[in-house]
C-alpha cells in the first residue's frame, strides 16, 4: 500500500520543527583563557522552549554536565580543562513519546594556559652548610606587575610578597614554592614546583699551612762549671723572640 506524498511531508515537516538550531558559545568570549578564570560555555536553543530540552556537555569524548540548564560553567579553569567542547541538545516530545538526540556536533574549543614560574637559589651555590643566608628567587617570563605570594611546606607565608626571599639555615629549611599574582589578565601564574631547602652539614676549615720555626741564635759565650758532670748553659740564657729579623722557613 502506498503512501500519499502529502503524508510524507507533512511527517517530515513535524521532525524537522523539532530540530531548531542550536549555537554552543562562550562567555566571556575571550581568544586565550588563563588558569584560575571563570568561563561559561552556553548552548543556545533557536526555537523551542527552554523547558523542553536537555543539555549534554562533552570534552574528548566524555560527558562532563548534563542537565535542563544550557550553561555550564568551569571556575576556576585549569589546563586540564583544555579541548574540544560538544553540545549535545536533547528534546523530549509528548508527541513521540521518547527522548530525541540532535545530531548536529556544535564544537567550542577551549585552550587554558598560565605563566610559567620558575624557583631557584640565586646565592649561595649548593650544597648548603649550616649557618648560611640563602636567597631564593622567582622568574616569570611573561607579562609584569607580578606580586609574589610564598610557601614553605605548603604553608602561606603572608609577610613576604617580594621577587626574592632570603632565609637562614637551617632555621628555615623546608620544601619552597612561590607564585605570582597580578590584577590584570592573567590574574596569575602556574604554582612553581616544591624546591628543598636542607642544610647538608657544618663545612670543614680550610687546610692551614704548617710552618716549623727556625730560630738562628747570635753566638753567646757558654758559662761551665768545672765540677763533672760538665755542665754549660748559654750566658745569657738563649731567648727565640720574634725580635727582627726573625728567619722562618717553611718545611
Amino acid at each position: 500500500m502506498s503512501v500519499p506524498a502529502t503524508s510524507l511531508w507533512f511527517s517530515f515537516y513535524i521532525i524537522s520543527k523539532l530540530k531548531p538550531v542550536a549555537v554552543l558559545t562562550l562567555q566571556p568570549n575571550w581568544t586565550q583563557i588563563f588558569t584560575g578564570e571563570s568561563i561559561t560555555l552556553r548552548c543556545d536553543i533557536q526555537g523551542g522552549g527552554d523547558t523542553d530540552w536537555e543539555y549534554d556537555f562533552y570534552n574528548k569524548g566524555q560527558s562532563v554536565y548534563c542537565d535542563t540548564k544550557s550553561e555550564y560553567t568551569i571556575s576556576p579553569a585549569y589546563t586540564s580543562h583544555s579541548g574540544e567542547y560538544r553540545c549535545i541538545k536533547k528534546h523530549r516530545s509528548l508527541q513521540i513519546g521518547r527522548v530525541f538526540q540532535e545530531s548536529v556536533q556544535l564544537i567550542q574549543t577551549l585552550l587554558i594556559s598560565g605563566a610559567i614560574i620558575i624557583l631557584k637559589i640565586v646565592s649561595p651555590q649548593e650544597p648548603l652548610y649550616t649557618g648560611d643566608s640563602v636567597t631564593l628567587q622567582c622568574n616569570i617570563p611573561e607579562y609584569t606587575d607580578w606580586t609574589y605570594v610564598w610557601y614553605r611546606d605548603n604553608q602561606h607565608l603572608p609577610s613576604q610578597t617580594s621577587k626574592t626571599f632570603t632565609i637562614s639555615v637551617p632555621d628555615q629549611t623546608g620544601q619552597y614554592q612561590c607564585q605570582g599574582k597580578r590584577t590584570g589578565r592573567p590574574k596569575s601564574s602556574y604554582i612553581s614546583l616544591h624546591h628543598p631547602i636542607n642544610a647538608t652539614g657544618t663545612p670543614l676549615a680550610p687546610p692551614q699551612s704548617q710552618f716549623l720555626v727556625l730560630c738562628i741564635p747570635p753566638e753567646l759565650p757558654l758559662a761551665c762549671s768545672p765540677s763533672p758532670p760538665l755542665a754549660c748553659t748559654p750566658s745569657p740564657p738563649l731567648a727565640c723572640t720574634p725580635s727582627p729579623p726573625l728567619a722562618c722557613t717553611p718545611v
